[in-house]
């Protein structure tokens, strides 16, 4: 008789833990496509970024585009939770980071007379904005 009654708690206990690990184990598949995704965005920076003077603004609409491009491609390519990964162009800011060995330096996005963009940030996301909660 008391097994019976503790077998419900203990029945709750574990769909509480299996919820819990389905959880961890999606946030870990977004921020593995998150990576890809913006480490594949960079290299794009670095194939359209101009010669001698990285200052110059030549190639950064092109390597700014690249960089968005490429990177949903590659978002593209992983799933989280089961289900193919969409990123939107505004979850890509293609940008310049003033002090790149400092992890809290801003990234200001890139604009028209600014910097060559060297820096890609990422946001992949399942909620009612993009990929389904």
């Amino acid at each position: 008789m008391l097994a019976a009654i503790l077998a419900i708690p203990a029945l709750m206990l574990l769909a509480f833990v299996v919820n819990l690990s389905q959880i961890q184990w999606t946030q870990k598949e977004l921020q593995k496509a998150a990576d890809a995704a913006a480490l594949a965005g960079a290299s794009q920076i670095l194939v359209a970024q101009p010669s001698g003077n990285p200052s110059q603004n030549a190639n950064s609409n092109s390597g700014v585009a690249g960089a968005v491009g490429t990177a949903q491609t590659f978002c593209s390519s992983n799933t989280a939770g089961g289900l193919a990964l969409n990123l939107l162009n505004s979850d890509v800011v293609v940008g310049y980071v003033a002090d790149p060995t400092d992890p809290s330096s801003p990234l200001t996005p890139w604009s028209s007379g600014q910097p060559y963009p060297n820096a890609v940030q990422v946001t992949v996301r399942r909620d009612n904005t993009a990929n389904t909660p």
